[in-house]
């Protein structure tokens, strides 16, 4: 699918309605964020963002229209982004300025695809949550115990409340709150 020197670190999978498969991925060799997805004939890709190192901790859904949305870590300006296809073009938005970086992103789009995002703040060793409310970015400090929010994952229950577990590397332990 992809060849071109480094590529393939920190993927993410998701499916479209088709069952087909789309994949977000960093570009290690020239540091970017990119996009793939197999059309029913040909793998087709695509970067997402270029500037800077970026496209660590990386974490794909799709929408009810099969259009991407990606969570990442943007390492060169130590940034929570995320970046989503509005069927025209790539849309890049800066969610958390955390000032070191945030790590293992997770996530979930809810019924009307506003996108929801658990990260661990590694500045702070918090674990934070993050939506789209329509209007702007809200976060959320889940736990701040320090050195918590590694391997983070999260889901919307119905009621678009988010259950996230994640590991607190301090008393190596898994936890859900």
């Amino acid at each position: 699918m992809d060849s071109e020197g480094r590529v393939g670190y920190s993927t993410s999978l998701a499916l479209d309605t088709s069952s087909r498969p789309h994949i977000s991925y960093s570009d290690y060799t020239n540091k970017d964020l990119k996009y793939a997805y197999y059309d029913g004939t040909a793998w087709q890709i695509e970067t997402v963002d270029s500037t800077g190192d970026v496209g660590r901790s990386i974490s794909l859904a799709l929408d009810i229209s099969d259009r991407p949305h990606i969570s990442y870590l943007d390492w060169t300006n130590e940034n929570l982004k995320y970046a989503y296809h509005d069927g025209a073009a790539w849309q890049i938005q800066t969610v958390d300025s955390i000032g070191k970086w945030s790590l293992y992103t997770s996530l979930a789009l809810d019924s009307s695809d506003r996108p929801h995002i658990s990260y661990a703040d590694s500045t702070n060793g918090d674990l934070k949550y993050a939506y789209h409310d329509g209007a702007a970015w809200q976060i959320q400090t889940v736990d701040s115990g320090g050195d918590v929010g590694e391997s983070t994952s999260l889901s919307l229950d119905t009621s678009v409340q988010p259950h996230i577990d994640y590991s607190d590397s301090k008393k190596a332990d898994l936890k859900y709150p």
